[in-house]
C-alpha cells in the first residue's frame, strides 16, 4: 500500500470541484461555531475574529454579548504584548507619572469580560483605554465607561492618533488625573 504525503496545496487541489457530504458539511459548520462534532467529546474552539464582536456572537457564551470568563479571556490575551502605540503611551505615562500606571491589556485585569489597557496602581481607581479607530467605535466609549463606573473606576479614552501629539495628550491626562 502506498501512502501519499498530502500538503495543504495538494489537499486544496484534491477537493477542487468535488462536493462534500452532508455529514461533513454539518461537522464543519459545528466546528466553525465552536461546538463539538457529533462523534467527538471535546469541543473545538476557533480563535475569535472581528466578525463575532460585530454580531455579538462567541462560541463560549452562546449568544450573549462578549461575556468571556476570566480564564477564557486570559487564554486569548496571554500572548499579547503591548503594541507600539501602547508602549509609547506607557513611556509618556511613566515620564510624567513615574510608577503610577501599569499596562494590564494582556489580561491581568478583567472587569465583566472587558480588559482595560492601563490601570493606576497608586490606589486611585483610574483606567486608561487606548482605542484604535480601526478596531473601536465611538459607541463603545459609553458602554465601557458605564461598565467600569459600576465598579468605581473613572476611565479616560484616548484615540490612537492622539498619542502622536504629546502636548495635547499630556493636557488631557493631567485634566483627567487632577479631577
Amino acid at each position: 500500500m502506498v501512502y501519499l504525503l498530502m500538503t495543504q496545496d495538494n489537499m486544496t487541489k484534491y477537493w477542487l470541484g468535488k462536493k462534500r457530504s452532508k455529514e461533513d458539511r454539518e461537522k464543519f459548520r459545528l466546528s466553525h461555531l465552536g461546538l463539538t462534532y457529533p462523534n467527538r467529546k471535546k469541543p473545538v474552539f476557533l480563535k475569535p475574529n472581528k466578525g463575532w464582536f460585530k454580531k455579538g456572537f462567541s462560541p463560549w457564551n452562546k449568544g450573549k454579548k462578549n461575556c468571556y470568563t476570566k480564564e477564557q479571556l486570559s487564554k486569548i490575551l496571554r500572548f499579547l504584548s503591548p503594541n507600539k502605540r501602547e508602549v509609547k503611551l506607557l513611556e509618556i505615562l511613566n515620564e510624567v507619572y513615574p510608577n503610577e500606571w501599569s499596562f494590564v491589556g494582556n489580561g491581568k485585569l478583567i472587569i465583566e469580560g472587558k480588559n482595560p489597557d492601563y490601570v493606576n496602581i497608586n490606589g486611585k481607581k483610574l483606567l486608561i483605554e487606548l482605542f484604535g479607530r480601526k478596531w473601536h467605535d465611538v459607541s463603545e466609549i459609553d458602554d465601557r465607561g458605564k461598565l467600569f463606573a459600576k465598579y468605581g473606576y473613572r476611565t479616560l479614552f484616548i484615540w490612537d492618533n492622539e498619542v502622536n501629539s504629546k502636548k495635547k495628550l499630556l493636557k488631557k491626562i493631567d485634566g483627567f488625573v487632577s479631577k
